[in-house]
């Protein structure tokens, strides 16, 4: 039913329809109208460029092309569809006995017969060139295509006859045209990932360098071979955990089945699947993991499920694809004789292989989409140091050490692909797609734009442990350690966390008090500089917050000595260079120039501070808030330095004055260090130090 003219619009805005959604409309209907008749158009005309062919070919000659074509294109082509393929090649691409393609002969025979919009529709068509094309972009419903060797762009309406498919950096080799500013594919095609992709373009290139021609004649003579290798399948590597690994099942009687799972229910690596008095069903499971994604109100718990552990009547049954595993149960079952006897092992090589069960264990929290739980584990297999088999065993961060980042963008874009193919084969549609942003970031390669929401999107995975029946982001026996580095619940979960912990425990494990306490206190520094400046991730640690952790921050304690310092700067260096080895980070260079270059200014402020008193250091605001809410004093900077006395000049208004300061600490005062003080006036109405509540190095003057 359609609205009159001065009905309210069905939309609900209120306005009159002629004022709201009827223009809209209007606008919707000419696209369609346009997009159907640019399609009639156009199949008109490849009805009759097709019986022209048909004509000029006899049908025993077709079968010879058709042969041919099926052989150079390495006999890959679907079959349903190679004929389509085949009309393709003979219309455009293929030079016929008099010399001319298949379009060209067209036109040169039956253009006085065409309709005007026809003769230049086809002219048209002559003058196209194959091109292999890319989606690099997706905006404003519509897909960004890249030719992969001119860089030129075409933006391609999605949803339409013209891309009834969509793929993240999908893409196809074939013809584009245009209608007006509108491009659009002409005859058939097949799109495929990212490898398929290089692939193609590799092809072309090869074939172009042999037979010393430009890469455009190479896709035009060689249009089979390189369609081939656009659908050719790379042999991957296999594995040698993919190759063995059979199941492996342990079987026992059991005398009391109840206590014996109790016993077992409780310890910490099994999680109950199903518990009932007749049977008892457990998972052994490891490498728990919490995946969180901005996008929703939902989290998805993640394990390893390694064997399967099944309590039926007094019979147990274990079931396994790790060897490790099945050993580590028969000791097991050797410390409770009391309740296992008639222990049998049996191996089943015919089921060799990791997904006879599922090899994980997944619990989803909220309302996401159950499409969420894929994302999850996908990002929990993302792990950029493992080799990766059809990468002949290389890692990614082996890839970018090796400056092979194609081949690693490579990767990241097929591992998109594929995952948002999976998601639309099995649920027809998505909200959302998968953030592999976090992941591109940390392998130092640009965002992808594919991602939904990719501003404002942040996600993340991180490792959690099960203990007495809960989740806990910490190892409990790591607690202590997290509380003296100064994490707090709120902050546990930081990206920092982890690599600060584990730097940690590598420095100081077996070490004396000495090296512990250099440790803790410095990485305790540290952490506090990454919280108070809101630092989202590695990247973002500069020279700049370098300078202000050291010029600033650093300041914050309450006691610092010249030690401190130096075991701050010395952990720094270590640290950072650690986290670019551990992490590819690229923060250390920053780190150790500003260490290099602000350690002597460090050590002189903290010697004028220490040599004038031995209380603990304040900020002003602090020191009203807690001692005298009346003091006056401020920010002074050093102007000049004499034997008995310093020259300072207030912050606030200029006001110069002179102070005294013992003797030790005018050895180390130079122009420009800046003191935080508290005075009182004297008779002579001249300011007299009461309290030195800091001093900071004149670098820090833009900070403070």
């Amino acid at each position: 039913m359609t609205a009159g003219r001065n009905e309210p619009c069905p939309c609900g805005s209120g306005k009159k329809y002629k004022k709201c959604c009827m223009n809209k409309q209007q606008v919707i209907d000419m696209n369609q109208a346009r997009e159907e008749r640019i399609a009639q158009q156009k199949h008109q005309l490849t009805k009759k460029l097709q019986a022209f062919m048909d004509k000029q070919i006899p049908y025993s000659e077709f079968i010879k092309l058709h042969s041919e074509f099926h052989q150079r294109s390495q006999r890959l082509v679907p079959e349903q569809i190679e004929e389509g393929y085949v009309n393709f090649w003979l219309n455009f691409f293929r030079i016929h006995k008099n010399g001319l393609h298949g379009i060209d002969w067209f036109l040169k025979e039956e253009a006085h017969r065409l309709q005007a919009e026809e003769k230049s529709l086809a002219e048209q068509w002559r003058s196209l060139k194959p091109r292999i094309v890319q989606a690099v972009n997706e905006k404003d419903n519509q897909v960004v295509f890249e030719d992969v060797f001119t860089q030129e762009t075409f933006n391609m309406g999605k949803d339409t006859e013209n891309l009834p498919t969509f793929r993240p950096w999908s893409g196809t080799l074939g013809l584009i045209e245009f209608f007006g500013d509108t491009p659009l594919f002409n005859g058939i095609r097949i799109f495929q990932g990212p490898d398929h992709m290089e692939r193609s373009k590799a092809k072309a290139i090869q074939l172009a360098a042999e037979h010393q021609m430009e890469v455009e004649e190479a896709l035009i003579q060689f249009f089979p071979e390189v369609l081939g290798s656009l659908l050719e399948e790379e042999q991957g590597f296999v594995s040698e955990d993919q190759q063995s690994d059979p199941q492996i099942t342990i079987e026992a009687y059991v005398t009391d089945a109840h206590s014996f799972a109790t016993l077992l229910r409780d310890q910490d690596e099994f999680v109950v699947y199903d518990w009932r008095e007749d049977r008892k069903h457990l998972t052994q499971a490891e490498n728990w993991a919490v995946y969180k994604d901005s996008i929703v109100e939902s989290e998805v718990l993640l394990a390893d499920a390694v064997a399967t552990l099944e309590f039926t009547g007094e019979s147990l049954k274990y079931v396994t694809f790790s060897k490790e595993k099945a050993a580590q149960f028969h000791v097991m079952l050797e410390e409770y004789p009391q309740y296992v006897r008639d222990v049998k092992e049996s191996i089943n090589r015919s089921l060799s292989g990791r997904m006879a069960f599922s090899n994980s264990l997944i619990q989803m929290t909220g309302e996401a989409p159950e499409y969420f739980s894929l994302y999850a584990q996908r990002a929990k297999d993302m792990d950029l140091s493992r080799p990766i088999p059809a990468l002949g065993q290389h890692s990614i961060y082996e890839l970018i050490d090796n400056g092979r980042l194609e081949e690693a963008d490579t990767w990241f874009k097929q591992i998109e692909y594929n995952l948002y193919d999976q998601v639309m084969s099995k649920y027809k549609d998505m909200e959302f797609t998968f953030d592999m942003n976090p992941f591109r970031k940390e392998a130092g390669l640009s965002p992808s734009p594919f991602v939904t929401n990719l501003e404002k999107r942040h996600s993340g995975i991180r490792r959690i442990y099960y203990h007495d029946n809960q989740f806990l982001s910490v190892k409990k026996e790591d607690i202590n350690i997290y509380e003296d580095l100064g994490f707090s619940p709120d902050t546990i979960d930081s990206f920092f966390h982890d690599p600060i912990l584990s730097f940690f425990k590598e420095k100081t494990d077996g070490k004396a008090e000495g090296t512990v306490r250099k440790y803790r206190s410095s990485l305790n520094i540290i952490r506090f500089s990454l919280e108070v400046q809101k630092i989202k991730d590695w990247s973002k640690c500069t020279k700049a917050f370098w300078r202000k952790h050291l010029l600033v921050d650093l300041f914050e304690g309450v006691v610092i000595s010249q030690t401190q310092v130096k075991d701050l700067i010395s952990t720094i260096k270590m640290f950072t260079k650690w986290l670019d080895q551990k992490y590819k980070t690229t923060v250390h260079a920053h780190a150790s120039a500003v260490c290099a270059e602000l350690e002597a200014s460090l050590i002189e402020a903290i010697q004028v501070y220490n040599h004038t008193t031995d209380s603990g250091r304040f900020t002003l605001a602090l020191y009203r808030e807690n001692i005298d809410p009346e003091a006056l004093g401020g920010l002074y900077q050093v102007q000049s330095v004499t034997e008995e006395k310093v020259l300072i000049q207030s912050s606030d208004d200029s006001e110069v004055f002179s102070i005294k300061l013992p003797s030790k600490a005018l050895s180390f005062v130079h122009i420009g260090l800046i003191l935080e003080a508290v005075f009182t006036k004297e008779e002579n109405d001249q300011p007299h130090l009461k309290k030195l509540l800091n001093v900071y190095p004149k670098e820090a003057l833009k900070y403070l």
